[in-house]
């Protein structure tokens, strides 16, 4: 009984030895050109894995599949390659006949999903024209918000427990929270830190941030 016993013993160690590891996470490199490691902003997304990278090279991304961004759900970072947002910008040359945002959080992202050091311009959105978090919340830091409509948050509107630090918010225009609009009367409430607002337009309330 203990040759058997031993041989039950090897094959058990044997089993969780081989057990698959998890894969290491993965930095994605996108170029404005196409080149990179996915030919754009959302190809690199939806290849990515949770805890993975999709890293901007710095330029200006513009046209489908570099606007209307969306991370599904997945627990990744999409950011600069430099930290610089000043030189990684999105365009979504969204316009009041053709609307275009930057990103939508609607798959109940959290915290881990976040969006670093990138400009988002020109979105033009019947709710947010930058990033619009509806039913996910992100954390956004060390972005830039500039020249985007929307109805509710011409820059960002949130609908609960967002991380947004270290943004910059100018020339956005809203119906209400021309840069950011925080929509949070049911779930918990957005955090926002050290955060700037400059020439910030909305038709009713909240010309900067409404909360």
């Amino acid at each position: 009984m203990k040759f058997y016993s031993c041989i039950v013993t090897a094959v058990i160690a044997l089993i969780l030895s081989t057990q698959i590891q998890p894969l290491e996470a993965r930095t994605w490199l996108i170029q404005p050109d196409g080149s990179g490691d996915a030919p754009t902003i959302q190809a690199g997304i939806d290849s990515a894995s949770a805890g993975d990278i999709v890293e901007l090279a710095s330029g200006t991304y513009m046209g489908d599949g570099n606007r209307d961004l969306n991370f599904l759900g997945k627990a990744i970072s999409v950011k600069s390659q430099n930290s610089d947002p000043v030189n990684c910008v999105i365009d979504c040359q969204g316009s009041d006949m053709e609307n275009h945002q930057g990103f939508r959080f609607d798959h109940e992202e959290g915290l881990d999903s976040v969006l670093d050091g990138i400009t988002i311009i020109n979105g033009y959105a019947s709710w947010a024209g930058g990033v619009h978090c509806e039913s996910g919340f992100p954390t956004i830091s060390n972005c830039r918000f500039i020249n985007n409509h929307g109805t509710e948050g011409g820059g960002v509107c949130t609908h609960g427990n967002s991380l947004i630090t270290d943004c910059y918010f100018e020339g956005n225009v809203a119906y209400n929270g021309g840069g950011l609009s925080s929509c949070c009367m049911i779930t918990a409430p957005t955090t926002v830190v050290r955060c700037t607002f400059v020439g910030n337009t909305a038709q009713d309330y909240g010309g900067g941030f409404r909360c």
